[in-house]
This record gives structure tokens, sequence and C-alpha cells, in this order.
């Protein structure tokens, strides 16, 4: 078991995920700083289960089973088209009573602050979101297209990847089915979905990665965002 346990940024750095709007290329561990921000919402930072005093945070410092990581692009059609499926795997999650041992966040890949608030608000998008405007985490991801979604076991502060899932998210029920066997495990394996990985992504430069008018930030245009 201790072979297949990782740090976050080893587990990341492995993971070698195909699929975005965005690709990133893998980074080394000196390229980039893993910490996300504390959320300023109370309500948030408990969730996390991180302590007032703390300014910033590593993913494996979140309490937790199991994480759930949703990588997005604000200004990805496929991925404001998927969101709402990651809302009801969250909401799945909550009805079960797993609440406390399955936490999630979202990785808004390249987005502002503010895009990430838009989408957020949106999408109405219930669990924490965090911008990664310089992709300094999806770096860790290798090849990265967008949406994608993680999960992860946190064994003693350390970071299992279980699973990964491109494109729209095709059942949340079966996804958390599968989670909660993982659960009951002591040595949780890795699993494929065919299905799941045959699902389109937002490809770099397609039509289908372009904003359609869903989400606009204030005083912004998808046009005007740098890639």
């Amino acid at each position: 078991m201790k072979g297949l346990l990782l740090n976050f940024a080893a587990v990341l750095a492995a993971a070698g995920l195909s699929g975005g709007c965005s690709t990133t290329q893998p980074a080394t561990r000196s390229q980039a700083d893993y910490r996300l921000p504390v959320p300023q919402a109370e309500a948030e930072r408990a969730y996390l289960g991180l302590p007032a005093t703390t300014s910033n945070f590593r993913p494996e410092d979140i309490h937790c089973e199991i994480l759930v990581i949703d990588c997005f692009d604000m200004y990805c059609h496929v991925c404001q088209t998927g969101a709402k499926h990651v809302n009801e795997l969250y909401e799945l999650t909550q009805r079960a009573g797993l609440g406390n041992r399955i936490k999630f966040i979202g990785l808004g890949v390249g987005d502002t602050p503010l895009e990430v608030a838009t989408y957020k608000e949106k999408l109405r998008v219930p669990f924490p979101l965090f911008p990664d405007r310089r992709a300094l985490l999806a770096k860790h991801f290798g090849q990265l297209k967008l949406p994608n979604l993680l999960v992860l076991r946190n064994q003693a502060g350390r970071l299992e990847l279980l699973h990964r899932s491109s494109g729209v998210l095709l059942s949340p029920a079966k996804l958390l089915s599968q989670i909660q066997a993982d659960l009951t495990q002591i040595a949780p394996h890795h699993w494929t979905d065919t299905a799941q990985a045959a699902q389109p992504t937002c490809e770099a430069g397609s039509a289908a990665c372009q904003n359609t008018g869903l989400l606009q930030p204030a005083g912004a245009s998808s046009s005007a965002k740098s890639r």
C-alpha cells in the first residue's frame, strides 16, 4: 500500500491526464507553489476543516477521506454544460450523509478570481472554487483538457489518485456508488469508465471551447482572455 501512496505533487505529475480548453505541460516541483488561499467565507473554511488562523493550505490539508477536484475554465462551454452534473454529484453526496467524508473543491484553470466568482455564482456551484490563473497546479495534472474531475483518497495527509473523469459527467449516481465502495475498502483500487473516457472535452481552439454567452464577468469579453 505504501507504494501506492504519493504526495499531492507526485500524484498529479504522474496522472498524465489526457484532456482541456487549455493544455498544460507537466511541471517540476520547483516550478510551482501548491498552496491555495483559504476561502474568505467562514462557511467554506469550516467545510474544508481549515483553522481561522491559516492563510493558505495544501489540498491534502482538507479534512476528508475522499477529495473530488473539479477542473474547469469559465470560458469552456463544455465545462459550463457539465457543471450541473458535478453539482448533482455534490448534492447526492450530502443526501447520502457523506458530506464529512467526501469533500469537493473546484480549480479554475487559467481563470482570474473574478472569472471563478462568476462561474460559481451563475452556475450555482455549492462548493469552494479557486483560481489557478497561471495553471501552477494544473501543470501537475500532465496534459489536461477540460472539464476534468479527479477523485483522490486522503491517506494520512497523502493523496492517492483513484479515478479521473474527462468531459461532461455521465452519471453522478454511478460515480458516487464507486466512491462509496472505495470508502469501505482498506486498499481502494483505481478504476476506469470506458464510456466516460470517450466523452468530448473542450479541445484547445475548437468551437466547443468558446463561451456561448452563458457566462460573462462584468467588463470582460471571452475574446479578451489571453490564452
